[in-house]
């Protein structure tokens, strides 16, 4: 019985980490932007611009989230520098999770005007994970235009074999042709130029 204080003490002693944007662990910041994007809590805007600037990776991604929630058009100049590959490899924006959510940001806020941006990340961004992502957000949010499934099919002749079964799986979804082989050019006989 002597244990049972000791468990006690311990078991208070781990508490979960809770949702505060002033908190010093990066994880609780981040659960703080996630619920002023739940809550839509439009008041809480200038915690998030604050916030896209933290020096954690995690944070600044999750101001970008409760940007695409909220959608504005003048979330982009904070943004759109979040798809840049900067030089320094430590560089928080340099983050491939940041640029990740950045191109679905983009999309989100920028609506149409936001194609280039993410036609530009899928093909000059070294990271695979990003350049998955840019596929995803051009199927999803731009999949109905012409350029972008043409993209597509270029993108199923892709060197990396994740990149291009993306590019494949997303064509299927947009097409609803199950029957396809993953190649550039089946996918070229099947979306019109």
């Amino acid at each position: 019985m002597r244990r049972l204080p000791w468990i006690c003490l311990l078991l208070g002693a781990c508490s979960s980490p809770e949702p505060d944007t002033h908190s010093k662990d990066p994880y609780e910041r981040y659960l703080g932007l996630k619920e002023i994007a739940e809550t839509r809590d439009v008041a809480s805007e200038a915690e998030v611009v604050r916030l896209i600037d933290d020096p954690h990776y995690l944070v600044v991604t999750g101001a970008l989230e409760v940007m695409a929630a909220f959608g504005r058009k003048d979330y982009l100049p904070y943004a759109l520098p979040k798809l840049q590959v900067k030089e320094k490899e430590k560089d928080r924006e340099n983050h491939p999770m940041v640029r990740s959510q950045a191109c679905a940001t983009v999309a989100v806020c920028a609506g149409p005007e936001g194609l280039e941006a993410v036609l530009g990340v899928l093909r000059d961004d070294p990271d695979p994970g990003v350049r998955r992502s840019a596929v995803k957000v051009l199927a999803d949010r731009y999949g109905r235009e012409p350029r972008v499934r043409r993209t597509l099919v270029d993108t199923v002749g892709d060197k990396d074999p994740s990149i291009s079964n993306m590019a494949h799986l997303k064509l299927r979804e947009l097409t609803g042709r199950q029957d396809i082989p993953r190649s550039r050019e089946a996918w070229a006989a099947v979306v019109a130029p």
